[in-house]
Formats: structure tokens, sequence, C-alpha cells
């Protein structure tokens, strides 16, 4: 028997992970967005780890990079939510906030 995976409730959620765990929800699992162009944020190459889920996120105005100085921001993917932050991007992704 395949031994089943360790939840890990103490662990964080980064924002690629959180991109892709909120537009499975929305859409069902079955989703799958289109290639990433990579020419939305500075550090989301069209290799990276959720390129797509990432970059459709951000199309459905559900998120945001991580600063604006760059003349692409930068997503930050790796970096770890807040429960405001993910409570945030969780309200956009469904249409509960502007």
């Amino acid at each position: 028997a395949t031994p089943l995976p360790n939840y890990c409730p103490e662990q964080g959620l980064t924002k690629d992970q959180a991109a892709k765990m909120l537009l499975k929800t929305k859409y069902g699992a079955g989703y799958s967005p289109s290639s990433a162009s990579g020419t939305i944020f500075n550090d989301v190459a069209t290799g990276t780890f959720a390129a797509g889920f990432i970059e459709a996120l951000q199309i459905l105005g559900a998120t945001e990079g991580c600063d604006t100085n760059a003349p692409l921001p930068n997503y930050c993917q790796s970096e770890v939510l807040t429960r405001g932050g993910f409570a945030r991007m969780l309200a956009k992704t469904f249409g509960l906030m502007p």
C-alpha cells in the first residue's frame, strides 16, 4: 500500500501554492490554466512551478506583485502568506471584495 502523505498543518502556505489551490477550488480539480507567458512578473518564468496559475490569478485580479519598483513587478512566489494575505486573495478570487 502507498503511504499517505503528511498534512503538515504547521507549515506556511506560499504564494505559488495558494495560486494553484485557489484556482483549482474556483474552477474544479481538472482546471489547467493557459501556459504562462513569463511577461507578467519578473520572477515567474514559464517553467516556474505554478506559473500558469500565478498569471491566471493575476489576470483575474486576485493577486499582485510584492514590489512595484521593477519594470515588471516580482511575485515572490516562495513568500509565505500571512492569514490576512491569504484571506485577501481568497476574497478577490471569489469576487467577495473589489
